[in-house]
């Protein structure tokens, strides 16, 4: 292993033919195996490769070749390009893997976007392939996957067990918080952790806070406004719970830190956590309990479904490279079991829940009950469902100036067939964009009922895809990307490239 203090310290790369390994000096090693991370389980018996719940990533090597661990959420990836001689390289980070191979991308940019997103929105499509100069890159989530000359091949994690009521789903919530608590502070680590819940005023984060106020918790942080100003404040919530809790202002427009932009663009998923700029710095060391995917695993209102499905929401799948910069693991709660996202819907719609269901399209009793318990009384949370994303890849406008003029300049160095699908695609986005908004703008004009113009538009913009797919379509995010690796990749200089 060949650990670089010049790059991320929670980053690594695989050259598997060769069982080469750069690292950053945070990552864990022992002869034939490595993880960055932590897991529900014993940190000395480094089985994360066994483990159904894991919150980072590593690899084995074994009889058949080397096995990739990737994370049991779907917010962030492993990344496998496989050479045209069958070769593997493999990385936690998209930055370190193309500055090392320094490869270009074959695929257009639409095909990219639906590659990185379908990916994130449903384990049915992990892993993703997208084209590149030097072979195809594999977006691996959720899935253990064996390194074969002829392909990947995935590998199950194992199950958890399976819920048989209300009691049986949250002890398992709480056993594994302990569990990776524990394991990431282990004294036998390179680095130890410790955590650092986030809160608002709504269900899902002040859940995930209830259960780690149980596992050890002692801080927590929250984000005091929502999109439209309005207060998302959890910090009343935080002190019943025994929690210090940092208020964090939110900015109104990102990119003061130029690198941290470009860290959220480098992922490919177009920089949603813009929101969590304040934090630069606050994060390192911490194991970061969120809420995200507790709005699908915990809804009332929503399909059961065991492919992790996010429809309409990718939140929380930015952070990848920030968080290898700051060194913190990142425990999304929700994810936790499910998998058996069936049985908790059959929990959720019980007769023992029946107290803690109070109807409408906001009702998420399994989260209710959890907080209730914990003491917080009804009124002071979840009255209403607020928003604190900046949301940058369908409104650029949310960027500094200075940093959407950097990002254009990316334009002047594509080909002439790039730069006319690059203008052809903008016009149809932006066509579509102002399309979108009209209804509301006639309503608000003239008093028309448009909800008739408003469907018909969204069926003929939709037949082309999913909707979050086509928020995340405007080609600008091309060029961010293309600028953002540049800008990530320079720290992933090695002396000794591939």
């Amino acid at each position: 292993m060949h650990k670089v203090d010049s790059i991320s310290p929670s980053s690594w790369l695989l050259q598997a033919s060769q069982s080469k390994l750069w690292s950053g000096k945070n990552i864990d090693a022992h002869s034939e195996s490595f993880f960055e991370g932590a897991w529900a389980g014993a940190f000395t018996e480094f089985r994360f490769y066994e483990c159904a719940e894991v919150f980072g990533s590593g690899a084995i090597k074994t009889s058949e070749g080397w096995l990739v661990t990737s994370p049991s959420h779907t917010l962030e990836a492993v990344y496998a390009l496989h050479d045209r001689s069958g070769d593997w390289t493999v990385s936690n980070s998209l930055a370190f893997l193309k500055s090392f191979l320094g490869f270009t991308f074959r695929d257009s940019f639409i095909t990219i976007v639906n590659g990185f997103y379908k990916s994130a929105l449903g384990i049915d499509h992990s892993p993703a392939r997208i084209r590149t100069s030097h072979g195809t890159l594999y977006v691996l989530r959720f899935y253990n996957a064996l390194l074969a000359r002829d392909g990947l091949k995935l590998r199950a994690k194992p199950l958890p067990p399976r819920f048989d009521n209300f009691g049986s789903y949250r002890g398992y919530l709480l056993e594994t918080v302990r569990k990776v608590a524990a394991n990431a502070k282990d004294p036998d680590r390179s680095l130890r952790y410790e955590l650092l819940a986030t809160i608002s005023s709504g269900y899902d984060s002040p859940t995930c806070s209830a259960l780690a106020s149980q596992a050890g918790c002692k801080d927590a942080i929250t984000i005091a406004s929502s999109q439209l100003g309005l207060s998302d404040d959890g910090t009343r919530i935080g002190e019943k719970l025994g929690l210090r809790v940092s208020p964090f202002v939110r900015p109104s427009i990102a990119g003061e830190n130029r690198q941290f932009v470009a860290e959220l663009f480098s992922t490919g998923m177009q920089g949603g956590e813009l929101v969590y700029e304040p934090l630069r710095g606050k994060l390192s060391n911490k194991l970061l309990v969120t809420g995200f995917h507790g709005d699908k695993v915990w809804d009332r209102n929503g399909a059961a479904t065991r492919i992790l499905k996010r429809e309409g929401n990718p939140s929380g799948t930015s952070l990848t490279e920030f968080r290898l910069s700051e060194s913190f693991i990142h425990l999304p709660v929700p994810f936790i079991g499910a998998i058996r996202h069936p049985e908790i819907k059959e929990i959720t719609d019980s007769s023992e829940m029946r107290q803690y269901s109070i109807g409408g399209s906001y009702d998420r009793p399994i989260a209710r009950r959890i907080l209730e318990e914990a003491g917080i009384s009804r009124e002071m949370f979840a009255q209403s469902k607020k928003a604190v994303s900046i949301l940058a890849f369908f409104d650029r406008e949310f960027l500094r100036k200075e940093i959407r003029e950097e990002i254009s300049t990316t334009f002047s160095k594509l080909s002439s067939l790039k730069k006319l699908a690059y203008i052809f695609r903008s016009a149809k986005f932006h066509t579509e964009k102002f399309a979108v908004s009209l209804p509301d703008r006639l309503e608000a004009k003239f008093g028309m009922r448009t909800q008739w113009l408003a469907k018909m538009i969204w069926w003929i913009i939709l037949v082309q895809g999913p909707q979050e797919i086509w928020e995340h379509s405007d080609p600008f995010n091309g060029l961010a990307l293309e600028w953002a690796l540049s800008v990530v990749g320079q720290q992933y200089q090695l002396s000794q490239p591939g």
